[in-house]
């Protein structure tokens, strides 16, 4: 007798739901988050956009700013904006395989989805991902 396991697959990456000027919109945030010193400099576009195209990551992108500034990016980008397809809760699982600290590990996003809002860079991630609609 064989037995049929079905197994729901994780999803790999996070898929972007704007279709409009999405290449565009992409670099721009990409730009911004790799000059305010968000991501690391050595991080390339097509990475990047590979974090939003519901494809494997190979190569995450390295957080160099603070875990509660990811932390509210994700929360921004995924239940404030609205930008990326619905997970059912499985957007912090994710993330970890998009992003790693500056040591190239991935986080522990059971701790980082806890953290507070970031005081002084709370506007600036606004602003990035309000251009990212």
């Amino acid at each position: 007798v064989n037995k049929i396991v079905t197994q729901i697959e994780e999803p790999n990456s996070f898929t972007y739901l704007v279709k409009q000027d999405s290449d565009e919109k992409l670099k721009d945030a990409f730009d911004r988050l790799k000059s305010k010193k968000f991501i690391d400099e050595k991080t390339t576009l097509s990475d990047f956009k590979r974090i939003f195209s519901g494809r494997e990551v190979k190569n995450p992108i390295k957080w160099i700013a603070k875990n509660s500034d990811l932390s509210y990016f994700i929360k921004l980008l995924y239940s404030k904006a609205k930008l990326l397809e619905d997970l059912n809760q499985k957007h912090w699982k994710v993330a970890q395989k998009c992003f790693v600290n500056t040591e190239g590990i991935p986080f522990d996003m059971e701790k980082v989805r806890k953290l507070q809002l970031p005081k002084t860079t709370a506007k600036l991630l606004e602003s990035i991902v309000s251009e990212l609609k």
